[in-house]
């Protein structure tokens, strides 16, 4: 719990996805996702980029 979480991306109102900030909180039953530059986020995504390497041709 508390600890850095990776993978994570985050988009604000634009629709444009940015790496985030993530950690475990509430007794590892939620996680918290953030990006300084944005103010309203819409979505998050996990694990995303790894995906996109592993099968882009």
């Amino acid at each position: 719990m508390g600890k850095t979480l990776t993978d994570f991306e985050i988009a604000g109102e634009d629709g444009m996805y940015r790496i985030a900030k993530a950690k475990i909180i509430n007794k590892g039953t939620v996680v918290q996702v953030w990006n300084d530059e944005i103010q309203n986020p819409k979505n998050v995504r996990y694990g995303w980029q790894k995906l996109y390497r592993r099968f882009s041709f």
